[in-house]
């Protein structure tokens, strides 16, 4: 599994600098198309802060339903932490919390993803 992680601003900017729509920048994004036009699209995202993602990245994602919290381990280095209910956000590196933010939003996940993505890409 190849894909491209990037954030709404991003996407925003792809669309409107490309006159292309949402959909055409997704699948570009998660390699299901394969034209210039797509190409660009990967290009011009990793050029604006996007990152790769694969299986060398190592990303797991658990639902614990008995303690309501979602977990995404990014390699053995870092992991993020989801209450879900009260939707507190917790960013660890090496076990440790570096970012803590309430009542998190999508896209505050996907930013706290994007870090843990880069961090982790160090292993």
């Amino acid at each position: 599994m190849k894909k491209i992680l990037l954030n709404q601003g991003t996407m925003q900017f792809l669309k409107e600098k490309l006159h292309v729509s949402r959909h055409a920048v997704s699948d570009a994004i998660n390699f299901h198309t394969k034209s210039k036009l797509s190409n660009t699209i990967r290009k011009m995202a990793i050029e604006h802060g996007a990152y790769y993602l694969n299986d060398q990245n190592n990303i797991e994602t658990i639902h614990d339903e008995s303690k309501n919290q979602m977990i995404q381990k990014f390699g053995s280095v870092a992991e993020i932490k989801v209450d879900k209910e009260s939707n507190l956000t917790i960013l660890f590196i090496e076990g440790k919390p570096l970012e803590k933010i309430e009542d998190c939003t999508i896209l505050q996940l996907m930013e706290l993803q994007e870090r843990a993505i880069k961090i982790a890409g160090g292993e």
